[in-house]
């Protein structure tokens, strides 16, 4: 991205999640000469390059805290990877890309705007006052780079908070949940989208990327995710090693990203990006010798546009139905999870075939997170999907607390139920018949059965509140679901020595396989959040000569080599060799880390969360 970016001719246009200046994108030996994102952006406006960037900005001033989404332009509570140099650089960076008027945002009104005095006008007027000396003293090259951020309006947040409550795919949740949910979702909705577009209106120089990362030091790594934290000049500066995907694409997708670009470009600047560019010819596709052309498709999840009953939830779509054509096994490597319609689809998949006598199973293989930063806010979510994939084995915490609550509300509906069979015992057994007459072997039955029901209740009632009991301690064990095989797996760093801690590497990929052939990836997570409310962009593509190089390459990395499968003479993956080979890295690795404390075997982790806490913001 960062020779793309060098390489552009004319224009180059961002959208982020987030964005540092002071990051450098080239690292160690080979960069060498590099620059900061920020600087590099900033030659490039010197020498006449037209620059867009557009990146979420949170106007509650709160998701900042959690992490700072632009280091440099905002006050955060949140840790900081930046060494001194870094910060007085984002520091200058954004002093002076704000300088300029346009660059300014607050143009949609939002809550801090209904206070008796907006906070949002009060640091206006306070820029207006300082600004006015700085401009005097400002690079000129910022007059070709355009900063806008966009966040959501109120009626968005109300909307949303509307149908995460009662219009979602996700329905078979508490209303406790949907109640949580709906606040969560409304009072912090993001834009997620990350793409680059470079010279879109020179249809032979035209360039575009569909990421996952996200533009801050904390999402750089390499492939080998060392343990050892290094320089931002040299190497992987994060808190924790990262494991992301993106994407460089040519062609006529881009006509696609370049309509996502101007929609979101105009509706947070005023501008008509979208009129100027309409004659544009279309992107040549430009391929080397070893690319390999695809027909792709752009889908997104955004709840501010699409009908208003739903908003535009492509993503959510491309999941359920890619995992209803499974043949063979599914690979999932996400930051999250936890959204129960989609093991709810794979199921009954899996029914379907079993009713159907299909004698070789479905495998899942899924790498995501196990830690407070990859699952916190959504624990009792990622214990549906896992309990209704058998595997609630591996986050005994949360299952026992689950369970035992499910069990205490039957307790209590069986004490209800005991009571009333109670009352009908006791009215029975005080029913006056004379011994002689017809009715009296009626009655006989009747309190026969009544002291039945009375009897019956008493045993149930006894019987849930020995599972209520055991469910608070026992561990819950791996269930076994005719026709799927599923493992549910973390990373660790590979080359952590012997005897040290072992850290986790943070999933922050999105992304989905089917069998070897269907892949989707982009900035979509496996929540409800990416699938319905936040603005994502994902490429999805069906193509065996890139999509299975693709898992290989990963599974090579997870597995040190040793479990990237085998394949039958037609090129289809063997999945349960796979299957049973990452099982034995399983054991090796939980061998190495509870026992010997050696280094482990591979990078491939199994799940396993024991904490209680239970979470349902997301």
């Amino acid at each position: 991205m960062y020779d793309a970016i060098d390489a552009a001719q004319h224009s180059i246009d961002i959208i982020c999640w987030g964005f540092q200046p002071s990051m450098y994108f080239k690292r160690g030996s080979i960069g060498a000469g590099s620059v900061p994102i920020g600087q590099l952006l900033l030659e490039k406006a010197r020498l006449g390059r037209k620059i867009r960037l557009l990146v979420w900005g949170d106007k509650l001033h709160a998701a900042q805290h959690l992490e700072d989404m632009m280091p440099g332009a905002r006050m955060s509570k949140a840790p900081d990877n930046r060494n001194s140099p870094q910060r007085e650089f984002d520091a200058w960076w954004y002093g002076q890309v704000s300088l300029d008027e346009k660059n300014r945002p607050e143009s949609d009104m939002t809550g801090s705007d209904l206070l008796p005095v907006s906070l949002s006008k009060l640091r206006r007027m306070k820029d207006e006052v300082g600004n006015s000396v700085l401009r005097s003293k400002r690079d000129p090259a910022f007059n070709n780079i355009e900063f806008a951020t966009r966040d959501f309006e109120i009626w968005d947040r109300a909307e949303i908070a509307w149908r995460s409550f009662h219009n979602s795919a996700y329905a078979e949740r508490s209303t406790k949940a949907k109640a949580m949910n709906g606040v969560a979702m409304a009072g912090a909705p993001s834009h997620h989208q990350k793409m680059v577009l470079i010279d879109y209106a020179y249809p032979e120089l035209a360039t575009g990327f569909v990421m996952g990362h996200n533009t801050l030091d904390e999402y750089w790594d390499v492939s080998g995710h060392g343990h050892m934290r290094m320089h931002p000049q040299m190497g992987r500066n994060g808190f924790h090693p990262r494991q992301d995907i993106s994407a460089k694409v040519t062609g006529p997708i881009l006509i696609d990203l370049n309509a996502n670009f101007c929609q979101a470009w105009d509706k947070a600047t005023g501008q008509q990006l979208t009129k100027e560019r309409a004659s544009a010819s279309p992107p040549e596709l430009n391929c080397s010798q070893d690319d390999v052309p695809v027909m792709a498709q752009i889908l997104r999840t955004q709840s501010q546009y699409g009908a208003k009953k739903d908003g535009v939830k492509d993503i959510e779509a491309l999941y359920l139905q890619a995992v209803n054509n499974t043949s063979n096994f599914i690979y999932i490597e996400n930051q999250y999870f936890r959204f129960p319609p989609l093991a709810k689809k794979l199921t009954e998949l899996v029914q379907k075939y079993q009713t159907d006598g299909r004698k070789t199973p479905l495998y899942l293989f899924v790498v995501t997170n196990s830690s407070d930063d990859g699952i916190g806010l959504g624990t009792v979510s990622t214990y549906q999907m896992l309990d209704a994939l058998g595997r609630t084995d591996v986050l005994p915490g949360v299952t026992k607390l689950e369970r035992a609550d499910d069990f205490e509300k039957q307790y209590k509906e069986a004490l209800d139920a005991k009571v009333q069979t109670d009352q009908a015992l006791g009215s029975a057994m005080h029913m006056q018949v004379d011994p002689f007459s017809s009715s009296a072997q009626g009655v006989a039955n009747y309190l026969a059965t009544a002291q039945l029901n009375a009897a019956q209740a008493a045993q149930r009632v006894e019987e849930l509140k020995g599972k209520m009991e055991r469910a608070k301690t026992e561990d819950p064990q791996k269930l076994d679901i005719p026709g799927l095989k599923v493992h549910i797996c973390t990373l660790t760093p590979p080359d952590t020595p012997k005897g040290m801690a072992w850290d986790e590497v943070y999933i922050h990929t999105k992304l989905m396989i089917v069998d070897d052939v269907f892949v989707t990836h982009g900035s979509a997570n496996v929540n409800m959040r990416s699938m319905e409310v936040d603005s994502e962009l994902n490429i999805c593509h069906e193509s065996m000569k890139v999509t299975q190089p693709l898992r290989e390459k990963l599974w090579r990395i997870h597995t040190g080599g040793m479990g990237v499968g085998e394949k039958d003479k037609n090129g289809r993956l063997n999945a349960g060799s796979a299957f049973k080979k990452w099982e034995v890295i399983f054991g090796e690795n939980k061998s190495r880390k509870y026992g010997t404390k050696d280094r482990p075997y591979a990078s491939l982790v199994e799940f396993y969360r024991d904490k209680p806490s239970r979470s349902y913001l997301d």
